[in-house]
């Protein structure tokens, strides 16, 4: 499937976003959100690692409308694997926060039941539920 760029989001117009620029751009944004802390070289790398899964195969096919896949975790254990424990936490609150419509991001389907979040390992993290 790698010929040619791996996309992250295809939009109901068709426009296509490579995962490469959503990485790019979200590391940016992450990066001059973490600057008002001191910490714009975590909050650039956070940003490049929160959505690396979508750099796959099954991802691709699933926005073509094939079976959901988990592309969070490998952005999780990418931080865990440099140590950045706290860094993995909050890749995993985005993708919980965002499948669990906690800030009200999930607008097509508010009320859809999602799996628990796995990290492997035998590590899940249930859904959680939003509070109003």
């Amino acid at each position: 499937m790698a010929s040619h760029p791996y996309l992250a989001h295809i939009a109901s117009d068709g426009r296509e976003q490579t995962v490469a620029a959503h990485l790019q751009e979200t590391a940016a944004l992450c990066s001059s959100f973490a600057a008002e802390f001191g910490q714009a070289q975590r909050g650039a790398f956070l940003g490049m690692a929160h959505d690396i899964g979508k750099n796959s195969d099954a991802f691709q096919k699933r926005l073509l409308g094939g079976p959901r896949v988990d592309h969070a975790t490998a952005g999780a254990l990418e931080c865990a694997k440099r140590g950045e424990s706290e860094m993995a936490c909050c890749v995993v609150q985005h993708r919980l926060s965002r499948r669990s419509n906690l800030y009200g991001q999930n607008q097509k389907s508010p009320n859809r039941q999602h799996p628990p979040l796995s990290l492997g390992g035998g590590i899940a993290f249930p859904r959680q539920e939003a509070t109003a």
